[in-house]
């Protein structure tokens, strides 16, 4: 009696060691996806967020201008362009930047011109000051400031 009921111990023992082996093989199996077209990569990506970058000084240099003298957040500058060509690439070089433009001032009193402009964003602040007195050469002032 007793080496039959060892037996019976022995065999749901067994039994329970192969049903154990069984649903750790089954935890562990990688299972197919259902869609063939569906990939892990589109799974990973996810959509970035563009980066917010500060202004830097060097991307505000007008093309074909003199540099006169540079600072650390500022940047004089000196061109023969027009001051409306000047101001119209420094509107488009700021919202490009992605920059808000806070001011916009044109004045033009007895043939000397200045004109003021300025962007904002979440990564800093960009002021530009384009001045042309008599003479034939415009004058522009750069300044950023990283907040």
């Amino acid at each position: 009696m007793i080496n039959l009921k060892l037996l019976i111990v022995m065999g749901v023992m067994a039994a329970l060691a192969a049903v154990v082996a069984r649903v750790s093989l089954f935890r562990n199996k990688v299972l197919p996806l259902s869609s063939p077209s569906f990939t892990l990569a589109e799974v990973t990506s996810l959509p970035q967020e563009p980066k917010k970058q500060e202004p830097v000084l060097a991307d505000f240099r007008y093309p074909g201008s003199e540099t006169v003298s540079l600072g650390n957040n500022s940047l004089v500058l000196k061109s023969a362009d027009e001051p409306a060509v000047i101001t119209a690439w420094y509107k488009e070089k700021l919202t490009e930047s992605g920059l808000n433009i806070r001011n916009f001032i044109q004045t033009n009193t007895n043939g000397r011109i200045k004109n003021q402009l300025s962007g904002a964003g979440e990564k800093g602040k960009v002021a530009v000051n384009i001045d042309k007195d008599t003479s034939a050469t415009v004058r522009i002032l750069v300044t950023v400031s990283n907040e």
